[in-house]
């Protein structure tokens, strides 16, 4: 399989900064070219250790571990190739090097995959993730691992997603380059990256009607998944803005329960979409 002239650049923006954000359209190759990256670096560096993290286990296993990881496997050498624990979720290639694979959505199992040092983490489809998983992360890219010449091995965080907002925190730290929660510019903001790549960067990669499909949704998805375009806001998100500063602020966060009090609950029952309940002590 060759590499498109996009993933190409991609890869040079990946290997020229700590950190790197790779945003646009739907299909455009962006989670191959980070998943043939970080297999790369696993060969290239022994023992080294990396995660791979999306919201959802099932979205994680769908759209990773059955489907993106394999493929790029299937290009490397059968005496490289890693073994598979398919009940924890991580591979291990031959040289002691190992890939992780967390779900945000469990908090047990993300702290226990976040309980390990790491040399490389990757968020796939940051649109989903929280700020304060993005922060928390940093802490543990402090592994140590080194190649067969003693070269050290960088350091990195990396991220994709279809742009969202730009309230969003992807947008703030990679394209304003400031910090999401306090707004004061980031130290060194040359270590942060970011490239757009839209289907039409993987149009030999797709099926032939797949730009038609994206070109016939409605105007906000194809913004979205066609042009790969960040906007102002979300389309009916009445707090969007509200809530993504509440959590840039810290200000979602667990609360102490009281049992001398009653707790009181309010429902806003959702019919096309989710059921909000707010659970209140005074």
């Amino acid at each position: 399989m060759k590499l498109t002239p996009a993933q190409e650049k991609a890869i040079e923006v990946i290997k020229s900064h700590k950190q790197s954000l790779l945003y646009g359209g739907s299909r455009s190759g962006k989670t191959f070219v980070y998943c043939y990256c970080l297999v790369y670096r696993a060969l290239t560096y022994n023992k080294s250790r990396h995660g791979i993290f999306r919201f959802t286990r099932k979205d994680l296993k769908e759209s990773i571990w059955l489907d993106t990881f394999p493929k790029v496997c299937s290009l490397i050498d059968d005496r490289l190739k890693p073994k598979l624990n398919n009940q924890e979720l991580f591979a291990q290639f031959p040289n002691g090097s190992e890939i992780w694979f967390g779900y945000m959505e469990d908090t047990k199992r993300t702290d226990n995959v976040l309980g390990r040092e790491f040399n490389t983490a990757y968020f796939n489809e940051i649109s989903e993730m929280a700020f304060a998983s993005y922060s928390k992360v940093q802490t543990r890219l402090s592994l140590k691992a080194y190649d067969d010449k003693g070269n050290l091995c960088p350091n990195m965080w990396w991220g994709d997603c279809n742009p969202v907002g730009k309230w969003h925190w992807g947008y703030k730290t990679f394209i304003q380059k400031v910090n999401a929660k306090t707004g004061e510019a980031l130290n060194n903001p040359e270590q942060y990256g970011y490239m757009l790549m839209n289907p039409t960067d993987n149009i030999q990669n797709l099926p032939a009607d797949y730009l038609e499909t994206l070109k016939n949704l409605p105007e906000e998805e194809r913004n979205r998944f066609l042009l790969g375009l960040w906007v102002e806001g979300i389309s009916g998100g009445i707090y969007t803005k509200e809530m993504a500063q509440a959590e840039q602020d810290g200000r979602i966060t667990n609360v102490p329960f009281n049992n001398e009090f009653f707790v009181w609950t309010f429902w806003d029952i959702g019919m096309d979409d989710a059921t909000a309940i707010w659970f209140v002590q005074f």
